[in-house]
């Protein structure tokens, strides 16, 4: 028995030097400047080493691997993508750049920003309703891009890839510091062809094919207690492909234009107290020709202002400030459409015991054209140590004004803003080198926006619910290198005016289950990331026959590979294999998806 009681304590010895990393860690997306591990949501933080390794050439391809998010791609590189998490419509997704919304107000669906390739530094990926943040179309979740500040040396790295379907990458960056001087600047050029994006087109002289060049940049300056910090992102693409319009075979060329950029004082005049200013715009415009009469050009203009206050002290930290949005947009038959929204917000994370966080928000939302909205959140984490396991939980409200097109379109006199409030709970813990993770969350939706056939019109038609769990387990095989299998189960069913749906019927293009493995890491001078999907059967829409109808799309697995090999410090050598089973699947009904496919490049730092 003292033998036992020995072991015991020893074991809980060295669980306990191996407790979880309970400083606290930077989440630009947060108010709050700095959020513990034991936060009270779910987050996924990707830095930009990540991405490349997942990613041919847009950041979506860095999310099919990642518990409690889903997309679908209209095509192959390029193409339009959605994003969906946790069973929101991908219109229920909020991106940002910097602090800036880039969401387009005449766009329906995921921002296009997703298509811009893995040249930024950091992706923020923040679970559940979230507009007490930022106010409008996190409903589901948030989506934070940033890019660091250059710091030390200066660093020039090069990176060519060449592969499948005359495909080739070639992606520039250099950053660094000159004494109070901080810059980082970073840009690709992306071209393919040779590819079909629909499986109904057949001639053998159809080559579809696309391109496009990226740059972001911040530079900035640094004194005793100010930092001046000035960004930008910018995308310009062209797409040929066949189906645009959601007609097969309709012939068109797109071109998108994507702009975000402004200007980030932060002042530091106490060392407890800093304050924020953002000011900053995006710009998106698709011009679209081809065969079809529906062809013209979109035009959407974000302007944001923002100033955040915050303060911290032993047991709290607040923040509290308030933001100026307004969106203008513009169609080939759409005028000018201008709307406002003026919010004030404040949110407080207080600790009145160790290890037990306390976190809760409210945002004001006066707009000039909608219903006025409140939205709150409040949540708790609690880390119980002797069993080294963080329990969160949290529950918010969000909301979604009606974007630009949806407002013209027709007759839409009366449209509101679409709702949602949900919960979140779960556990994670680590033991010696195991680690693993529980959750479960529910989201309700209602005012959801749809177009409706009858009136030709978008309306209000009825309210729909999103439920799941997430698993995860792993293991640390060396410090940086990690084994993770994971399950995500989803239903996202429709409850009242489900149209075309049957209530409870699960929701287009959302599969009910997912699950797989990922390997991932360094070993020595190899560098790797081995993840292997499986995806449930999804249904979608189609509207061949006049009006819509669902069909179901099979399940599928993904095998992809990326291995890097370090060569004298200042080269690496790195291969993608992407869909290695050569799985013939659709994630959208009529389109195409990439087969079996091999690229090679070459990284030099100087």
């Amino acid at each position: 028995m003292k033998r036992l009681l020995i072991l015991v304590g020893l074991g809980l010895g060295f669980i306990r030097a191996q407790d979880l990393e309970l400083k606290s860690v930077e989440v630009r997306a947060s108010r709050l400047r700095e959020v513990a591990t034991q936060g009270t949501g779910d987050m996924i933080i990707m830095d930009k080493r990540e991405m490349e390794k997942k990613s041919v050439t847009s950041i979506y391809e860095s999310l099919f691997d990642e518990i409690g998010i889903d997309g679908v791609r209209t095509g192959l590189f390029g193409a339009q993508s959605s994003i969906y998490i946790r069973g929101g419509r991908s219109s229920h997704v909020l991106f940002m750049f910097e602090g800036v919304p880039l969401n387009d107000p005449v766009g329906l669906g995921t921002s296009q920003f997703s298509r811009v390739p893995p040249i930024l530094d950091r992706m923020e990926i923040l679970k559940g309703p979230q507009s007490v943040l930022y106010g409008s179309d996190a409903m589901s979740g948030l989506i934070y891009l940033s890019l660091d500040r250059g710091r030390g040396k200066p660093e020039l790295t090069l990176d060519f890839m060449y592969g499948e379907r005359d495909t080739f990458r070639t992606m520039i960056g250099y950053k660094g510091s000159f004494d109070r001087i901080h810059f980082n600047i970073q840009g690709s050029l992306i071209n393919t062809k040779n590819y079909d994006f629909t499986r109904k087109n057949d001639s053998a002289d159809d080559v579809d094919f696309y391109g496009n060049s990226s740059l972001a940049f911040k530079v900035g300056y640094v004194w005793d207690r100010a930092i001046l910090d000035v960004f930008f992102l910018g995308y310009d693409g062209r797409l040929n492909f066949d189906n645009c319009a959601g007609r097969i075979d309709a012939k068109c060329i797109e071109n998108s234009l994507m702009n975000s950029g402004g200007v980030k004082i932060s002042l530091y005049p106490l060392n407890n107290y800093n304050i924020k200013f953002t000011i900053g715009r995006s710009d998106t415009e698709r011009v679209y020709s081809g065969d079809a009469s529906s062809f013209g050009r979109y035009r959407g203009l974000v302007f944001y202002s923002d100033i955040d206050n915050y303060i911290k002290f032993k047991k709290f930290a607040l923040s509290f400030g308030g933001t100026m949005k307004e969106e203008a947009g513009e169609t080939s038959t759409i005028p000018v459409t201008r709307f406002r929204t003026n919010s004030v917000y404040s949110n407080i994370l207080f600790r009145p015991i160790r290890y037990w966080n306390i976190e809760g928000g409210i945002r004001f939302n006066d707009s000039d054209t909608f219903e006025d909205r409140t939205v709150y959140k409040a949540g708790t984490s609690f880390y119980i140590r002797p069993l080294n396991v963080i329990f969160y939980g949290s529950y918010a409200t969000a909301y979604r004004t009606p974007n630009i097109f949806e407002y013209t379109y027709g007759n839409t006199e009366g449209l509101k803003p679409e709702e949602s409030a949900g919960y979140q709970a779960g556990l994670k813990g680590r033991w010696c080198r195991l680690f693993a993770g529980f959750g479960i969350y529910e989201t309700f939706y209602r005012n959801l926006i749809d177009y409706d056939s009858n009136t030709f019109s978008y309306i209000n038609l009825g309210e729909a619910r999103a439920e799941g769990k997430e698993v995860y387990m792993g293991v640390y095989i060396t410090r940086s290198l990690t084994a993770r299998a994971f399950f995500n189960d989803t239903y996202s069913y429709c409850i009242t005016g489900c149209g075309y749906l049957s209530p409870k019927e699960q929701v287009p293009r959302i599969p009910k289950e997912k699950w797989g493995f990922v390997l991932r890491g360094t070993l020595g001078n190899l560098d790797t990331n081995l993840s292997f999907v499986r995806t449930g059967k999804r249904k979608d829409v189609t509207y061949e026959g006049g009006q819509p109808s669902l069909v179901e799309l099979e399940g599928y697995s993904l095998l992809n590979a990326y291995v890097g090999y370090k060569v004298g410090g200042k080269y690496k050598l790195y291969v993608y294999g992407i869909n290695l089973l050569n799985e013939d699947y659709e994630e959208v009904y009529g389109y195409n998806v990439l087969r079996r496919s091999i690229y090679a490049g070459v990284e030099v730092i100087y």
